[in-house]
């Protein structure tokens, strides 16, 4: 596989075992869908070695070679405050692939876990407790319909879907924004999908949709026209005497 691309990846290594001239892949980083949504992120404080804290956790997915793999985006901001105002200077992006590395990491920056213990949702007409290692073990195990149709929808290698918080017109909203072949070494995705076995799945997965498109029939122009009941003189100014026109 060739790659043409304006920037690297952790899995260009591959190209190191040989380069095949005919399967190239165009890798263009592009978002194709930006839009605020509902809820899509838990939030806590906490203090460690007296420091206050802002954990907010975002529930993510990257799409990759037909399957599908949810993540948590831990982002770890330091809690500033000056003449009343707040402040926030992020310290640490981490991406949680599972839940095991999930309760590792909240042993390791969140004082052994104990100051973040539950989330709290609204269900029904009340605001319910529930231990956030719960929440997210039903997050990494359950089936999530709705971003599983658009493995289907994207003939691409791979795309992210992500969540944000942005500002706008002073007010906080959360942006869902879905971006087709990213950099996906910035998602620390060589954990889940190791560099080899990275190049492999995206070269086998081209080779797949190269086969689809080379089985296509192409039928001529004037055989197409004709199968939709068009002949030769349709649209066109009939021709005189002298010149008889052939189908």
């Amino acid at each position: 596989m060739k790659i043409i691309s304006k920037f690297q990846d952790y899995y260009d290594i591959g190209i190191a075992y040989g380069v095949d001239e005919k399967l190239r892949f165009k890798r263009e980083s592009h978002v194709i869908s930006t839009k605020r949504t509902n809820s899509a992120y838990i939030r806590h404080r906490y203090k460690k070695d007296g420091i206050s804290y802002r954990a907010t956790f975002y529930y993510n997915y990257i799409g990759f070679c037909e399957t599908l793999y949810p993540f948590i985006h831990l982002h770890i901001e330091r809690v500033m405050k000056k003449e009343k105002v707040f402040y926030y200077e992020t310290k640490e992006d981490l991406y949680l692939y599972d839940i095991e590395d999930f309760k590792k990491t909240l042993q390791d920056y969140v004082v052994a876990g104990e100051q973040i213990k539950f989330s709290n949702r609204w269900v029904g007409n009340s605001w319910k407790s529930r231990n956030i290692l719960d929440v997210m073990e039903e997050f990494y195990i359950e089936k999530h319909d709705e971003i599983e149709k658009l493995v289907q929808v994207y003939k691409e290698a791979y795309f992210v879907v992500e969540h944000t918080c942005i500002k706008y017109e002073g007010e906080n909203f959360v942006e869902k924004k879905i971006t087709l072949l990213p950099q996906l070494k910035q998602y620390k995705f060589a954990k889940v999908v190791p560099p080899m076995q990275a190049f492999q799945e995206i070269s086998m997965y081209l080779g797949k949709l190269n086969a689809v498109e080379d089985n296509t029939v192409t039928i001529e122009d004037k055989y197409l026209a004709q199968g939709k009941g068009f002949d030769c003189y349709s649209f066109k100014k009939m021709p005189s005497k002298n010149k008889v026109k052939k189908c």
